[in-house]
């Protein structure tokens, strides 16, 4: 029995420390608890880095990997401490810290947000099926299934649809009805509580092709004591599932795109369409860059990218050339070296 128990914590031990990575930091503060603070966002910093080194990093993922550095205390399962004590003003301790890197940890999750998603753009309009009119619009669901869209780590949820990457259309039926009880006689007694039931249906559209990208349903439920009450917690339990199967969608099909763009370019020189390929091609999120032509000034360049055109363009504006944008759609950049 001794044995088996021995081989049972052994199991247990490979099993946490196959679902987290320990790391040596260093950490600083005004006090023991600030160090420790700060021990763990060097712990998930450290983490983090070597997770997405080799990831195709969006644009703005410094502020987005900010936000998930200052989480970093609820990514941390286990700190042990070497070293702690005062150096003048300040409280240094030396610690080894256990970072969760399960497949399914919460860090991960967020890193695959910013690694993989490319932050797409996003315009939710849901419509509420039980009222018609001119504007049918369900605001309370469409702001609540803004808030857990942007709660699960997106950044560009707008309030008008263009220009967007993804439109989020759906429709909303919801209903309360009072909550009874037996009362022993055969009959029921009211309460003074109210349930209410929720069904979002849900399409993703690519606004770029009009193509439907994803189609699903979600339920939730809410008790509360009134009506209105019940059915705005039956929204959000609705929209929050909707946010996960979003997020999900999302990943799944930011893995296998990989968008074709022709850029145009008016140039005076070979030259300096070769150095602006060689540029583009260390930018991120660019996968290959071929120059399929040049005839009287004119250029012709294939892009791969996981990037969309108008991501690209900002970007073009910070790799040290003189660049005028002309013109830009879903698949072509029109450009001017000078």
């Amino acid at each position: 029995m001794k044995r088996l128990l021995i081989l049972l914590a052994a199991w247990l031990m490979l099993v946490q420390t196959a679902a987290a990575q320990t790391v040596a930091v260093d950490g600083y503060g005004v006090d023991e608890n600030a160090a420790r603070r700060d021990a763990a966002r060097q712990a998930v910093e450290q983490v983090a880095g070597t997770y997405i080194a080799s990831k195709t990093l969006v644009e703005n993922y410094a502020v987005q990997l900010d936000e998930i550095y200052a989480q970093a205390q609820g990514f941390v399962t286990g700190m042990k401490v070497m070293t702690s004590g005062q150096e003048g003003q300040v409280w240094h301790i030396r610690a080894q810290v256990d970072v969760d890197t399960s497949a399914d940890s919460k860090l991960l999750s967020r890193l695959n947000t910013v690694a993989l998603l490319n932050d797409p753009r996003i315009h939710v309009e849901i419509l509420n099926k039980v009222i018609e009119g001119v504007d049918n619009h369900d605001r309370l669901t469409e702001q609540a299934l803004n808030e857990q869209l942007l709660t699960v780590g997106f950044n560009h949820v707008v309030s008008d649809d263009r220009p967007v990457d993804y439109r989020v259309l759906g429709t909303s039926e919801v209903h309360a009805y009072a909550i009874k009880v037996p009362d022993g006689r055969g009959g029921y007694n009211m309460t003074p509580l109210q349930s209410a039931s929720a069904e979002l249906t849900i399409r993703v559209v690519d606004y770029a092709t009009g193509s439907i990208a994803a189609t699903f349903k979600t339920t939730g439920r809410g008790v509360d004591n009134s009506a209105a009450l019940a059915e705005n917690c039956a929204r959000k339990d609705a929209a929050a599932q909707a946010a996960k199967e979003l997020e999900a969608k999302f990943k799944k099909t930011a893995m296998k795109i990989h968008q074709g763009i022709t850029l145009t370019v008016r140039a005076d020189s070979l030259e300096k369409v070769e150095e602006l390929t060689q540029k583009m091609g260390n930018m991120a999120g660019v996968q290959k860059v071929i120059l399929r032509s040049m005839d009287g000034g004119t250029a012709i360049v294939d892009v791969e990218s996981v990037q969309k055109p108008h991501v690209l363009a900002k970007m073009l504006k910070d790799i040290g050339l003189n660049i005028y944008i002309s013109a830009i759609s879903n698949s072509e950049l029109k450009l001017s070296l000078h």
